[in-house]
């Protein structure tokens, strides 16, 4: 089945204008941007700025209108799975036969990321209105914040793969904005260059990808691409694929590509809870899905998938054991729930991948918000051993942040549940046994550490020098909001080879198909499956529990061995780079400014300089204004040029 299409030949009126509504969704959030841009820069000299008031209502204007048009264009979805909304933005580039049309598509796989966006985006936009409250740069931080989410609805919306890198650049250069919003701190201002540089590494990847993919199927829109992908040579498709993927490695952290994701904590954290939460790093991801009739094809690059979301996943979730700081936990924990979305899309389950995407989206979410809303009450505290006992003091944060650590742990009937175990299980169902293995293990040190993460945080005693103080209402609305999205999310899609209703699947089935009901056998493995990855969650939280559970004093230290090293150096990722790429680097930098500048080109400047000074020293010695001297030079110049004339012209004469 082609990925687009118009909904029908002819609409009606209705139809129409319904589609022209799917280009304000993008236009929106950008208008916002502008609108804050402009009055940023206007108001640049001016110390008390645009009023916040303004900025708040002009910022969240946008996202949350974004959202209601959503909603309306999914209902009419809902009534015919058939309907796919199409709205063509303009003609890109028109030479000669060679055309490139930009347009918006709204179908199953962009319209559930379009709700989740959306609507997460609003609520990270409400909360943002507190947490910023007082920042000097709080209408330029709504502008950056404006512009990601419009940058990230035009990804997931555009009909062909120039749409969708514009959207996908866009969101690079506001998160390298937004991770380095602070940028008088040295520290973060690297922080967000970091990111900037090694999405460029993935891009490169996935420029010539895009290319070649051209190249082969003569198309850039999804539909084209897709009808031609049989008539693509067997030999180059594996290297598209794997191109592709190498940007899709570093916009969504993988392995080697994800050292950039925990620095990402030095922006504020609602821009943490967007980048991780809803929108950049499930960018690719959803680039797998959209792709998925390339992965299908190629299946060792699918392996491939595979292979690295699993390392990832099991590697992250360890540096988290180790992890003090509640934001740096928390990326971790986003890079290693990453690792396994892309286990899933590499198995073939697309739709459980994209339902992970879905539910992780909520809980995640919340957990970052409820991690800002303590940083805030702290006075930026971030350290988990100068916390505790904050659960009387945080009630709606604690509430959010317990659910959504169930929801992270994979505990029934919570969301994470459902999603996790659909992925284990058609990694199981595919024999990928080994990829099983790590997964299950993966969940029980998830479960670990996030239930850490919440004992030092809510349990025990209070650690701190600062008193903490409630959170605004601001704060409490959006993640109550999440919280419930924790509880509930999950439900849409209960697992299919028990029997049960599994709505998630069944709206993506357009794209990839239905799963169908398993045999009473397989229903019986599904289940045991189940009780093992619940067991293995619930021993991780008792583990956590009886260590973390009722500190009153100090925090006890991890054991110093040869292990809790590795994790603290984060099995080296860092070191390596800095030995194999950064310094080299610098070292050709320190050549160039020390050795090349000065010596080989400046040097070189000189020499001709001074060169051509001793020249003209040499000459003012012969200019020294007597008429006879001139004369006597004028005679036997002429006898050298008559000299020279004979040789040349008759050479016999002076011939002995």
């Amino acid at each position: 089945m082609l990925l687009h299409a118009t909904a029908h030949t002819t609409l009606p009126t209705a139809s129409l204008q319904l589609n022209s509504l799917l280009n304000l969704v993008v236009l929106l959030p950008l208008a916002g941007a502008l609108v804050l841009g402009l009055g940023t820069l206007y108001n640049a000299q001016n110390k008390t700025g645009i009023s916040e008031r303004v900025v708040t209502a002009i910022g969240c204007a946008g996202p949350l209108l974004a959202t209601v048009l959503a909603f309306l264009l999914f209902l009419p979805m809902m009534g015919d799975p058939s309907r796919v909304w199409h709205s063509p933005l303009l003609t890109w580039m028109d030479i000669g036969s060679f055309k490139i049309e930009l347009g918006l598509v709204m179908d199953h796989l962009s319209g559930i990321m379009l709700l989740m966006i959306t609507f997460i985006g609003t609520l990270i936009h409400l909360f943002s209105a507190s947490y910023m409250q007082g920042d000097r740069s709080f209408s330029r931080y709504f502008a950056y914040l404006n512009l990601f989410l419009g940058s990230m609805l035009l990804l997931i919306l555009s009909d062909n793969m120039i749409g969708l890198f514009m959207g996908w650049e866009g969101v690079g250069v506001c998160s390298y904005l937004l991770i380095g919003f602070w940028f008088e701190d040295a520290a973060k201002a690297g922080a967000g260059t970091k990111a900037f540089l090694l999405n460029r590494v993935g891009d490169l990847g996935f420029i010539l990808g895009i290319f070649l993919l051209f190249q082969e199927t003569g198309a850039f829109d999804f539909a084209g691409i897709q009808a031609h992908i049989g008539q693509t040579s067997a030999e180059r498709l594996p290297l598209i694929a794997f191109l592709l993927l190498v940007g899709a490695l570093g916009k969504s952290a993988q392995i080697p590509l994800h050292v950039w994701l925990p620095d990402a904590m030095a922006g504020p954290t609602p821009v943490s809870a967007l980048i991780h939460a809803a929108t950049m790093v499930t960018a690719g991801v959803y680039l797998v899905a959209r792709l998925h009739f390339v992965y299908t094809a190629t299946p060792s690059v699918a392996w491939l998938i595979i292979l690295i979301g699993g390392l990832t996943a099991l590697m992250a979730a360890s540096i988290a054991l180790v992890q003090n700081d509640i934001k740096k936990v928390l990326a971790y924990s986003t890079v290693s729930q990453l690792g396994y979305m892309f286990m899933g899309v590499g198995a073939g389950a697309y739709a459980a991948g994209i339902f992970h995407v879905f539910t992780h989206a909520f809980f995640k979410a919340a957990l970052f918000l409820g991690a800002g809303a303590i940083i805030h009450a702290l006075h930026h505290e971030q350290d988990l051993r100068k916390m505790g006992g904050l659960r009387s003091k945080l009630p709606i944060t604690h509430l959010a942040m317990l659910v959504s650590c169930l929801a992270i742990a994979g505990i029934p009937p919570f969301a994470g549940f459902f999603s996790k175990d659909e992925i284990l299980w058609s990694l199981w169902e595919k024999g990928h046994f080994v990829f099983w293995g790590m997964g299950l293990l993966t969940a029980g040190l998830t479960a670990f550490y996030m239930f850490r993460l919440y004992f030092l945080a809510f349990g025990g005693t209070y650690r701190g020098e600062h008193e903490a103080h409630p959170e605004p209402l601001l704060m409490k609305l959006p993640l109550g909001l999440l919280g419930l999205g924790a509880v509930t999310v999950g439900f849409l899609g209960m697992p299919a080879t028990l029997g049960l209703p599994n709505w998630f699947v069944h709206w993506l089935a357009p794209l990839y198909g239905e799963h169908h009901a398993s045999d009473p056998a397989a229903q019986g493995l599904s289940l045991i499956l189940m009780a093992a990855s619940v067991l293995v969650a619930g021993a991780g939280i008792l583990l956590a529990l009886k260590r973390f559970g009722k500190i009153t004093g100090e925090v006890p230290a991890l054991p110093e061995n040869a292990l809790t090293a590795l994790l603290n150096e984060k099995f080296g990722f860092d070191s390596l780079y800095q030995t194999a790429v950064v310094g080299p680097i610098m070292a050709a930098g320190r050549f160039c400014r020390q050795v090349a500048e000065p010596v080989m080109i400046d040097g070189l400047i000189r020499a001709g300089i001074w060169g051509y000074y001793a020249f003209s020293l040499c000459l003012r010695t012969l200019q020294f204004g007597q008429l006879r001297a001139y004369a006597h030079y004028l005679i036997f110049g002429l006898f050298i040029l008559a000299y020279v004339y004979f040789v040349l012209h008759l050479p016999g004469v002076f011939q002995l």
